[in-house]
């Protein structure tokens, strides 16, 4: 299974790491921060930077996932949900804000992939 993480932070990286260990899946890490890039490639990720303030740039990244687990900051979960939505890749995002999820449960009545919010550490 081809999964994106988008985002390389404190959680990013513990995601990176649990699911690298499972050996199931070829992992891309999506950032803008050239040394957090760095450091996914050095545990054996492939990387693409990715611009999330760019709706194009996130398309670009989605392309040939099957999943992408959000690892953004919340406010970013709406415009990455739908854009998931749209490109047919399942979505997982670890934020508890409402308002999210609301939305995020009426693209889910029409989506055709599995849109996962509210899985968060907390």
């Amino acid at each position: 299974m081809r999964l994106l993480i988008l985002g390389f932070g404190k959680i990013g990286r513990t995601v990176f790491d649990l699911l690298q260990s499972s050996g199931k899946y070829h992992i891309t890490v999506g950032e803008n921060n050239e040394a957090a890039l760095a450091e996914a490639a050095a545990k054996g990720a492939k990387t693409v930077t990715v611009d999330v303030g760019n709706r194009n740039s996130v398309i670009a990244a989605l392309q040939g996932q099957n999943l992408v687990v959000n690892a953004l900051p919340h406010f970013l979960n709406i415009m990455l949900a739908s854009e998931a939505a749209a490109a047919g890749v399942h979505y997982f995002d670890l934020s508890e804000d409402v308002a999210t999820t609301r939305h995020i449960k009426e693209l889910a009545k029409t989506a055709k992939t599995a849109l996962m919010p509210q899985c968060g550490l907390a």
